[in-house]
């Protein structure tokens, strides 16, 4: 294993000096990362977020912006669209398949609505208009569609269909180039920033820095080639992505099927950085985890059309899925605690370090 790809933790004990601290430091400045942040920075935490890039954003601010609620939101109601949180559970828990995970889908769903006001209260704008036509995602500024084949047979005879697919406002769209992700991301990153939170850009985080109990309490990377420390007072939260294009992870942490031969993306299999790297760190000899804390990653694509909702579960520039949760791990424990600890936003996020307000 090269120092590129190492993923052991390091002792605080050999740490001599560090080049940044705050109470806590998250990896990654994704959705999953930019939640983690508010939420922080809200409670009063001196908050440090970490990316790798050299701006915000992450893949969110690339995708199509779509966020699955439900429930009754007051975008829905607003577009003359009844929904309630056992019909949009009833279709989850079919549409998602054999082995679906019916408490966590059953918590998603109550939390739906909340999860909405979370979104406006940051900033995030959704125009009340119902976009109608089949696509991958409203050619204009609609703020609503069907996204999951909730109106579709057999699902429409299970569940009263209601669309679900909501969609920051976003004008002069261009597919493939600017959707509404970025629309999603700017209002989540201004909200953090807002609150106190600060950013590091083209930092690699690399690996975890802990006490000989195990305690997680910081994070070593590279910037510009060069090494840097920095010191996690409270917690660390790793928002690094999932490790879908993994096939080691996947293989080992990924339930066989929900695991997708064949994709590959070369964006994320770069010498040196191999998807999954940031949960790699939290899976190492100090950050342990049971293999069913990580079945959230997307590696599950379609069996067949209409059976899986592609806004619960693949990448689409859908972000916020039912098994796709942020999980919470106290400092000095290597588990999870309650699955149903999640970031607001969506995304992918693992919590290394409890954060308590």
């Amino acid at each position: 294993m090269t120092p590129d790809t190492d993923v052991t933790p390091v002792l605080a004990a050999s740490i001599t000096s560090r080049d940044h601290e705050a109470d806590v430091v998250i990896a990654g400045y994704g959705v999953a990362g930019a939640a983690a942040a508010v939420e922080a920075a809200r409670c009063g935490a001196e908050v440090l977020v970490l990316e790798r890039t050299g701006a915000r954003g992450g893949v969110a601010a690339m995708a199509g912006g779509f966020i699955y609620l439900g429930g009754g939101t007051p975008l829905q109601k607003a577009c003359g669209f009844d929904d309630s949180v056992d019909n949009m559970a009833a279709f989850l828990n079919v549409a998602m398949g054999p082995g679906a995970d019916e408490n966590r889908t059953a918590d998603y769903c109550a939390g739906s609505v909340a999860h909405f006001g979370w979104l406006i209260d940051c900033g995030v704008p959704f125009k009340a208009e119902f976009f109608s036509d089949p696509g991958w995602e409203p050619m204009g500024d609609h703020g609503l569609m069907y996204s999951g084949g909730e109106n579709a047979y057999p699902f429409n005879t299970i569940a009263s269909p209601a669309p679900r697919g909501h969609v920051p406002q976003m004008s002069n769209k261009k597919q493939g180039e600017a959707s509404a992700g970025y629309m999603l991301m700017k209002p989540l990153v201004e909200t953090a920033t807002a609150a106190g939170a600060r950013a590091l850009y083209d930092v690699r985080v690399q690996r975890l820095i802990v006490e000989s109990d195990g305690r997680v309490v910081g994070i070593r990377g590279r910037k510009y080639g060069g090494q840097m420390t920095i010191r996690a007072r409270t917690g660390v939260v790793l928002a690094t992505g999932s490790f879908a294009y993994n096939d080691a992870m996947a293989a080992r942490f990924a339930r066989a099927d929900r695991r997708t031969p064949g994709r590959v993306d070369p964006t994320a299999r770069r010498a040196g950085h191999p998807d999954g790297a940031g949960v790699g760190c939290g899976s190492g000899p100090h950050g342990r985890h049971r293999s069913r804390d990580l079945h959230r990653p997307s590696t599950t694509g379609a069996r067949h059309p209409g059976q899986w909702p592609r806004s619960a579960l693949r990448h689409r520039g859908h972000l916020s899925r039912p098994d796709r949760a942020a999980h919470a791990v106290p400092a000095g424990q290597h588990r999870v605690p309650d699955h149903r600890r999640r970031c607001p936003g969506g995304g992918d996020g693992l919590v290394v370090a409890q954060v308590s307000c």
